[in-house]
């Protein structure tokens, strides 16, 4: 197997905008789905970005 940095084959899932609507527990199983998935192979290896709206507290 190929360094993962060296794959030819890369997804880019971009969800800085439509992820700020979303509950910071959907993204994290966003992220545990995708580790899993590129984890056992089954998935090309994947960038994912995303924003979180941040809650002040007063």
């Amino acid at each position: 197997m190929k360094s993962i940095l060296q794959q030819p084959i890369w997804r880019f899932y971009d969800q800085s905008i439509s992820a700020k609507q979303r509950s910071p527990l959907e993204s994290f199983a966003t992220d545990d789905t995708l580790c899993q998935l590129v984890g056992q192979l089954a998935s090309p290896p994947t960038i994912r970005t995303w924003v979180t709206k941040l809650l002040r507290q007063i």
